[in-house]
């Protein structure tokens, strides 16, 4: 397996991992007072916090 294809396949299983982040987290906000902006955010930035700390991994490890 190529280095291309490598960065591909860490591309993909981190945006599954954000998708499913921010999805929960914007559903348990949702949940706690039904309010639709909220959640929104909440779950957005969890997220860009999925994402920063996924970064953060890939450079120690790279």
């Amino acid at each position: 397996m190529g280095s291309h294809e490598l960065v591909a396949l860490w591309i993909v299983v981190v945006a599954i991992g954000v998708v499913f982040v921010g999805t929960v987290a914007g559903l348990l906000s949702w949940l706690e007072d039904r309010r639709l902006p909220r959640a929104v955010l909440v779950g957005g930035s969890a997220a860009g916090g999925a994402v920063a700390l996924a970064v953060g991994i890939a450079s120690i490890f790279s």
